[in-house]
């Protein structure tokens, strides 16, 4: 994967599995994978919630940090010629690219399509914060990929480069689905819950 920085957002997002426990750890990890690819930022909402504790200060506390990380992250390489000439290089670049790699730039026809699954995707990222309840870290792994796919499905470029985006984080919770017994019902912040994750993700590296 030379000449891409695919490859560093996938380590970045096994990273912020690995700081879960910490509200700022994952929100500081999340952002720098966000400033390097935009796509992590859709996982927002999910590590905002973490295990589904909905005490307000922890995902404030979250998505603070992911704020504060991805502004400095923005500013530090921003061009001289300013915030236009960064969106025209990356957002607007992405929103006005022609492409044949993918479904929707070879069958133009299928634009309504896309619009629908632009839709679910934005349904995909909101629900995950809400639904279950209460998730293992495990079931976090599984959300996390599925937004990450649900985020590459609509877009314009199709690219194989692409699969390291949510290939770790869908192998966590598939090799993690077999281990041992399901975790208990606890919230996140409690030590035996984030002792036994961090024993469990270690074990995957």
């Amino acid at each position: 994967m030379r000449g891409t920085n695919d490859g560093l957002v996938a380590m970045l997002l096994v990273y912020a599995l690995l700081a879960f426990a910490s509200p700022a750890g994952r929100g500081a990890v999340l952002g720098l994978a966000s400033a390097a690819k935009f796509f992590p930022a859709a996982m927002l909402p999910l590590f905002a919630v973490g295990r589904g504790e909905r005490n307000w200060r922890r995902p404030a506390t979250c998505v603070g940090v992911f704020a504060l990380v991805v502004a400095l992250a923005i500013w530090e390489y921003l061009p001289p010629q300013g915030l236009g000439k960064f969106y025209d290089a990356t957002i607007g670049y992405q929103l006005s690219r022609a492409d044949f790699w993918s479904l929707w730039g070879l069958h133009p026809a299928l634009g309504w399509l896309q619009v629908v699954a632009k839709a679910l995707a934005v349904v995909v990222a909101l629900a995950v914060a809400f639904v279950p309840r209460r998730r293992s870290m495990v079931q976090v792994a599984a959300l996390a990929a599925a937004v990450a796919i649900a985020v590459q499905l609509p877009a314009t470029h199709w690219f194989y480069f692409y699969i390291p985006w949510f290939a770790p984080l869908a192998f966590v919770a598939l090799f993690g689905a077999f281990r041992g017994a399901p975790e208990q019902d606890e919230p996140e912040w409690a030590p035996a819950a984030v002792a036994a994750d961090g024993r469990s993700l270690t074990s995957l590296r």
